[in-house]
């Protein structure tokens, strides 16, 4: 446990990660909640100093995590916990086992959000069991909803394999080209902040949402 809370440790706080430009993006599309399967700090540190200290950064295993969503503050929630607790993250097979039982009601937090809103993955894969298993119950509880959306590098999935994530995930695979370090990416996102900007002050004047 000791060498586990050393190389974590050593892996995600000792070297001083400073935020990137895609972290400025998303920060700028001001969202209610941001969902981030992350330990390390990078965006929580940067997001929090930006707005002033007004968002709210909450872990799995809180207590008041569902009354946080329902608030009205902006809000982080790290679902696997933090790199500030190294013993509560959620990492191994039987900690994912575990925390299903002991943190129900935030796995419960998570399928309301996956019916109620639109969400969309930026920097995470499918291989993370409480994604698939979340978005496999929204799938077949509600087959004709909306789609949720992953954003990911082209080539990382094989067209029939993108089909197969509709159908069994109800989730749409949107490619970008990975070169210049993701360079696609975050340029695509910059360009959603003025798209989303624009869209707010539609709806202030209509007074339609």
């Amino acid at each position: 446990e000791d060498d586990f809370n050393r190389i974590v440790l050593d892996e995600f706080l000792t070297p001083r990660y400073i935020p990137a430009d895609i972290h400025r993006h998303i920060f700028k599309l001001d969202l209610r909640v941001i969902l981030t399967q992350n330990f390390d700090k990078i965006y929580d540190t940067y997001a929090v100093n930006e707005s002033g200290s007004t968002i709210i950064v909450k872990n799995c295993y809180d207590n008041d995590v569902s009354s946080v969503v329902r608030g009205e503050h902006r809000a982080i929630i790290k679902a696997h916990g933090t790199i500030d607790q190294p013993p509560r993250m959620i990492f191994t097979r039987k900690e994912y086992g575990n925390a299903r039982y002991k943190y129900s009601s935030f796995y419960n937090l998570l399928d309301a959000l996956a019916l109620t809103h639109t969400l969309i993955f930026v920097g995470c894969g499918l291989d993370d069991p409480d994604t698939r298993m979340m978005l496999e119950k929204y799938a077949n509880v509600s087959p004709h909803c909306r789609p949720h959306y992953i954003i990911l590098p082209k080539g990382l999935l094989h067209n029939d394999i993108q089909d197969s994530t509709r159908q069994n995930l109800n989730l749409k695979v949107i490619c970008y080209k990975p070169d210049n370090f993701h360079e696609e990416l975050s340029d695509s996102i910059a360009e959603l902040v003025t798209k989303v900007e624009a869209k707010r002050n539609e709806l202030s004047i209509s007074l339609d949402w």
